[in-house]
């Protein structure tokens, strides 16, 4: 199965952590690898939604990103349908842990072949890096 995994605690509740994934105005904070920023044209989140922005390489180079949110369970799960090239879908899998921390599965199916081994060796060294970002985002995000 053409399938990366990535997985990690948080030392936030569920609720914060969920939050973090479903507004906006705090997934532009921290998606993408070290050095990117993001400009968001449309995210709409629930299902059926569709997410479309540009993620700004730290090469100056642009990244023309589409999504398709196909199921969105409030504290449990994102699944979403990435439209654009590599195409590919993927379940963030949220979950609440004692302590007041939650934790995370990041799981990307890739639709081909040749895409999941153009990516196998680069993408979940990258997904680390956007969930060090996350982590620190997370320390500014509340509960409101």
């Amino acid at each position: 199965m053409n399938e990366i995994i990535n997985q990690r605690s948080f030392n936030v509740p569920g609720e914060i952590l969920f939050k973090a994934w479903s507004q906006a105005e705090h997934i532009k904070n921290w998606w993408g690898p070290d050095g990117f920023t993001n400009t968001f044209y449309e995210f709409d989140f629930r299902n059926g939604g569709h997410w479309r922005f540009t993620m700004h390489g730290p090469d100056g180079k642009d990244y023309e990103n589409e999504s398709m949110f196909e199921i969105i369970k409030e504290n449990e799960l994102i699944m979403l349908h990435h439209l654009s090239k590599p195409e590919y879908r993927a379940e963030f899998i949220f979950s609440s842990n004692d302590n007041n921390s939650s934790s995370l599965v990041w799981k990307m199916v890739f639709t081909t072949d040749k895409a999941y081994e153009a990516l196998k060796n680069i993408v979940p060294e990258k997904n680390e890096e956007n969930l060090n970002r996350l982590e620190a985002a997370l320390e500014k995000i509340k509960i409101h």
